[in-house]
């Protein structure tokens, strides 16, 4: 299952994308809030790497045959 079929409410890797695409346009604060229908994701950018912080909940398991 992708992330669309299970209804994510909030993607990191997306959240990261956003700051780092908005940080190339124009100056940012050193710690970012993202706001996602899942809560708000906060993401602070270094020069090689991102940190992110936020809620997160359990909401799916699985297994393979």
């Amino acid at each position: 299952m992708t992330r669309r079929a299970l209804g994510a409410l909030a993607c990191g890797t997306s959240a990261c994308a956003t700051v780092a695409a908005a940080m190339a346009d124009q100056p940012m604060a050193e710690l970012v809030t993202v706001r996602v229908p899942g809560g708000d994701l906060f993401v602070r950018a270094g020069p090689r790497v991102f940190e992110l912080a936020g809620p997160a909940e359990y909401v799916f398991e699985g297994s393979t045959p």
